[in-house]
């Protein structure tokens, strides 16, 4: 999607849907809820499909590349490209592995130079074997941490990947968070509340001790939203600032 809503990209763009949840933080995914509960797009889960996008959603970036110099994009909003799928091979939306399409995904990165390309998964270990091989010099790579939990199982394996910039998304956040023992492999932290019908709460607390951590060690931070059945209302806003830092500064949205 052209000119995202989403405050830390410029575009989003999905190479395919579909995903297997695999922590706490995916028990409401709004992707899930969207794309397989109710438009039936897709079936989540181990057994379940990974639909293609069309070719015309993948032209997409190839425009955006030629428009500008310096556009963020947030890649697979509807899916884990790193997920461990595999299908049947018996439909082209049960493929027997997602290694194709990862690769079609990484040329479509290396022909697009003006785009920084921002990739988010739950699985950075296995990220970071597929990067060991090929590690475009235009992707952000990060990984979803919503409680101790999370950071100390994922952001030891994303940390250890030379990509051009390293990111987390305490998004949902659903408990405190001591990153102080992994800033320095991380050069930007996003929080944000969890959104939607049912909503887990998260304690002011636990964002202002974040975003301390974070200008303690000079890590980028960006507060995204404090969540609620209507975000809007409660907005985006610590202690009466909004926090939009992004790394390489010339990138960034005004706040």
């Amino acid at each position: 999607m052209k000119n995202s809503k989403i405050e830390w990209t410029t575009h989003t763009f999905n190479p395919w849907i579909g995903c297997t949840k695999c922590s706490k933080g995916c028990d409401n995914c709004y992707a899930c809820d969207m794309m397989d509960v109710r438009w039936k797009r897709a079936l989540w889960g181990a057994a379940g499909t990974r639909l293609r996008t069309t070719g015309a959603t993948w032209a997409n970036p190839l425009k955006w590349n030629r428009e500008s110099e310096s556009a963020r994009v947030f890649c697979a909003s509807l899916a884990d490209v790193f997920e461990n799928y595999r299908g049947d091979g018996s439909a082209p939306d049960r493929p027997v592995s997602l290694d194709p399409w990862r690769h079609d995904l990484f040329d479509l990165i290396e022909k697009t130079p003006n785009l920084e390309w921002l990739l988010l998964t739950k699985r950075p270990q296995n990220a970071a074997k597929f990067l060991k091989k090929r590690l475009p010099g235009n992707l952000w790579i990060g990984t979803s941490v919503e409680d101790q939990k999370a950071a100390d199982q994922r952001i030891p394996h994303l940390a250890g990947i030379p990509a051009k910039v390293r990111f987390l998304s305490c998004e949902p956040l659903l408990g405190p968070l001591d990153l102080r023992p992994h800033l320095a492999g991380v050069d930007w932290v996003i929080v944000g509340g969890e959104s939607g019908k049912s909503p887990r709460p998260m304690d002011p607390s636990w964002v202002r001790d974040i975003r301390d951590q974070c200008v303690a060690a000079g890590v980028a931070f960006l507060f995204k939203q404090w969540g609620g059945r209507n975000r809007k209302v409660a907005g985006r806003k610590i202690d009466g600032r909004i926090w939009n830092q992004i790394p390489m500064p010339h990138l960034a949205k005004a706040a």
